[in-house]
């Protein structure tokens, strides 16, 4: 009888694996696991990419609330005034008329008039932020409508702010109400120069994708990094003597536009806003 001993002793020898084996599983272990090191590296950077739009999309449905709610309350408030406003520009002219040439009654009656006209551009403003009616969709160059609103802006501001464009070199047009995108380019145009009083440099530019993009920059000193999110806020605003309306507005007609606007400090300095078109309004936009 063999013994277990000698059986297994005559079995078949195992092979040792070489230096060159071991070298190669190595070698592909590395490379399997410095793969998975790099995916796991993608995947956090997506996810904190992800977080941050997230983060940005909450924030952004938060405003548009606010926002709506602020605007139910302020269009109240401004038809509530309108009516007894024509009745008070109608007294100021009948008070006018009985006058006569008495030049300290005619100063103060213009500055009630002053006055009259200012509250009337408020209320004015306000119906546009609540109620800007409805879209009149046409084929727009927002390119043209950019340097145009560029251009009535020119003379309110320092003739020491260098403009430099940045656009396609070939055009195309985007279905669009025009009237409503002059006046909320022409509102962060003024909003721009207001920031730069004794000069500096404006940058407009417009891009093309999967929607048009339209940036405008300046080399102010932009906005407090814990005031960006008021910035929308009707009624407030850091320039004296300002309504705090303008970019009220403009958010609401960029909202019924079907785009969106965004606001950021630059790293260089100055704010650049940054304002999203899609191709085609649809419907109405109302």
């Amino acid at each position: 009888m063999v013994s277990r001993t000698t059986a297994l002793a005559e079995g078949p020898a195992l092979a040792r694996p070489s230096s060159t084996d071991l070298e190669e599983l190595f070698s592909a272990l590395g490379s399997a696991t410095e793969a998975l090191k790099q995916s796991h590296d993608q995947l956090g950077t997506r996810v904190k990419y992800l977080e941050r739009q997230l983060v940005q999309k909450d924030r952004a449905l938060e405003r548009k609330r606010r926002l709506e709610a602020l605007g139910k309350i302020a269009a109240g408030v401004a038809h509530e005034i309108r009516n007894p406003l024509g009745s008070l520009a109608l007294y100021v002219d009948l008070l006018e008329q009985e006058a006569g040439q008495r030049e300290c009654v005619r100063e103060l009656i213009a500055s009630m008039r002053k006055g009259v006209a200012l509250l009337s551009a408020t209320v004015n403003d306000i119906l546009t932020f609540t109620e800007p009616g409805r879209a009149r969709p046409a084929d727009c160059d927002i390119v043209a409508l950019l340097d145009e609103s560029a251009a009535l802006a020119r003379g309110e501001g320092s003739a020491a702010v260098l403009v430099a464009r940045s656009y396609p070199k070939e055009r195309r047009l985007a279905r669009a109400d025009p009237d409503w995108l002059k006046r909320a380019f022409l509102n962060v145009i003024r909003n721009a120069y207001q920031a730069m009083p004794r000069g500096g440099e404006l940058r407009l530019g417009v891009r093309y994708g999967n929607a048009v993009t339209v940036r405008i920059r300046d080399s102010g000193p932009g906005i407090p990094p814990d005031s960006l999110e008021k910035a929308f806020m009707p009624f407030w605003s850091l320039h004296e003597g300002g309504t705090g309306l303008g970019l009220s507005i403009v958010h609401s007609l960029i909202e019924r536009s079907q785009g969106r606007i965004e606001l950021a400090n630059r790293a260089a300095g100055g704010l650049e806003a940054r304002i999203s078109l899609p191709w085609e309004l649809k419907e109405d936009g109302a």
